[in-house]
């Protein structure tokens, strides 16, 4: 309990014996009033500072998020693709496309050719196609 609140009740009871009976009965009323409000605030506080403490214990700190932080950036950067390898990696793929693309494209003008010595199109006909 804290011993200031209790000062000017105590003051009072001190010289009550010299005061009325009805103004030493307030006097002691407000001494209980003022002993029931400390120990209610007593009782709130611990109770505040218990629920501060648990969350506390849950709270993340600066330093452990800057870690996890860091640790998940390191992951992110080990995932991430660089310019050089994507560049490659477009390069075969625009090789594996074009190789087939050519073979097609031979063929279709072997198969306009073998028509046009049957005279089955004209020359009109294949630049047709070919454009």
């Amino acid at each position: 309990m804290i011993d200031f609140y209790y000062f000017p009740v105590l003051f009072l009871l001190k010289f009550s014996d010299m005061a009325k009976p009805s103004i030493k009965q307030d006097i002691q009323k407000i001494f209980d009033l003022i002993q029931k409000t400390a120990f209610e605030n007593q009782e709130i506080f611990s109770s505040i500072k218990q629920s501060f403490s648990e969350i506390e214990q849950k709270m993340v700190t600066k330093d452990e998020l800057k870690a996890e932080f860091k640790n998940e950036f390191a992951k992110f950067e080990t995932r991430m693709v660089s310019k050089d390898y994507l560049d490659q990696k477009l390069s075969d793929l625009r090789g594996e496309l074009i190789e087939p693309v050519k073979r097609c494209e031979k063929r279709l003008i072997s198969t306009l050719d073998l028509l046009a010595t049957k005279k089955l199109v004209t020359e009109k006909e294949i630049v047709e196609v070919l454009s």
